[in-house]
């Protein structure tokens, strides 16, 4: 059980990982918009937000890229504004920044390593097997968390949550690495 003392400590770590969450979103938006493509909607949720960038499995690779990349490198630039002053905003950022470059999709890393793989020609095969591989990586990490840090499930919500947006977007994934 958590102290009561520790809640408004929480609830003010959460919100300002949810406020990095959502300037990584944005950096998405801002570089989407500076190469003429227009927002559809942002969603807004409990776990951040995500950009619906109209048109953009039509965009040419080298623009997808620096959109895909905008986002982990904004938590970064972040990282590097807040060293040696505030350590808690420099290890959720760098956090973020590591995280969404895991190859695993709907993630920036997986979406870049598939914009990769079809430069290269490289089996669409290998792609699905890493994705599963790194998601089944992040459930046994998050259940080694949970027996180290009890009663921390962070990871173990992680897999839960991207294996879970994974078997949702199956048709989105196939889509984008046989048809853009």
């Amino acid at each position: 059980m958590i102290p009561y003392y520790f809640v408004p400590i929480i609830a003010e770590h959460f919100f300002c990982v949810w406020i990095f969450v959502v300037i990584h979103e944005l950096s998405h938006v801002l570089v989407a918009k500076f190469f003429g493509l227009q927002i559809e909607k942002i969603i807004f949720s409990l776990i951040g937000a995500k950009a619906v960038i109209k048109n953009f499995n039509l965009t040419i690779a080298w623009k997808k890229f620096w959109i895909l990349i905008a986002g982990p490198f904004a938590n970064l630039f972040l990282a590097i504004i807040f060293f040696g002053r505030n350590n808690f905003f420099v290890g959720a950022n760098f956090c973020l920044f590591i995280f969404n470059l895991l190859p695993i999709y709907p993630l920036d890393g997986g979406r870049i390593l598939i914009l990769i793989l079809k430069k290269f020609s490289v089996g669409k095969k290998f792609f699905l097997k890493l994705n599963r591989f790194m998601i089944a990586s992040l459930f046994l990490l998050g259940i080694l968390q949970f027996i180290l840090f009890f009663p921390n499930l962070s990871l173990f919500a992680i897999a839960i949550y991207l294996w879970r947006i994974n078997k949702l977007s199956a048709v989105n994934l196939i889509y984008e690495l046989y048809f853009t």
